[in-house]
């Protein structure tokens, strides 16, 4: 079980979710939500990670220049419109700002080794591709992040390992943007990609009706092993 912390950006603060390992010391991991927010899902999330890497573990509410600590329900339809609304209104230049004050903040974390990772599923896969451009991230994996074809110009800048993990069947990217992106990609030695095929977006979301156990436990497991293979001493 985590606690929720303030996280310091130059207006205000905003809230995050923060698991602990067991003893107190270790590397980081910077985890974003999907559209559906800091939700039951992304807190035991968070919370295994921490758990299974013996890390931290910080979930920032992204949503919070929208509407702070927002909660949804996958399984809500009234929530899953308010989910695409939020998720159509964000701003992915002020949630790469919120993504890296959010990384420095772990890093300031008493015990906290000050190598960090992230990890991020739809939107939060899409800022984890820009943190990995952007910031001196250790790490970075990418769970169907939607929107990256936007900033393939931004891959020379990274210089630390990233992986992505894509939905053969992804409906809001499909198959020609996928393509598109890992033709972009191929000569960069320090990301290296997946396929899930016969999976769907969303498909590593437990409860809803795309989840693939099967693949999702895959998924994690090269993502666990990826964080703890490159945010080792």
């Amino acid at each position: 079980m985590g606690i929720e912390i303030d996280i310091a950006c130059p207006d205000r603060t905003f809230m995050g979710y923060l698991s602990m390992p067991e003893h107190k010391v270790g590397p980081g991991v910077v985890l974003l939500h999907d559209k559906f927010g800091i939700d039951a899902v992304l807190r035991s999330r968070a919370d295994v990670l921490s758990r299974r890497l013996n890390v931290f573990v910080l979930v920032p509410d992204l949503f919070w220049r929208q509407q702070p600590c927002v909660n949804l329900n996958a399984l809500s339809e009234k929530d899953q419109v308010k989910a695409n609304t939020l998720q159509n209104n964000f701003d992915f230049e002020t949630g790469s700002t919120d993504t890296h004050d959010s990384i420095i903040a772990l890093r300031e974390i008493g015990g906290c080794t000050g190598r960090v990772g992230i990890l991020g599923y739809g939107l939060g896969g899409r800022l984890a591709f820009m943190a990995s451009a952007r910031s001196d991230i250790n790490a970075s994996v990418s769970y169907y992040g939607t929107g990256i074809e936007k900033h393939l110009a931004e891959a020379i800048k990274i210089t630390n390992p990233l992986l992505l993990h894509f939905a053969a069947k992804d409906e809001p990217g499909g198959s020609a943007t996928r393509e598109n992106i890992l033709t972009s990609l191929k000569d960069y030695f320090m990301i290296t990609h997946h396929i899930y095929h016969d999976c769907r977006h969303g498909f590593a979301r437990p409860g809803i009706s795309v989840f693939d156990a099967e693949n999702a436990r895959l998924a994690d497991k090269r993502s666990e092993e990826f964080l703890a293979a490159n945010l080792a001493f």
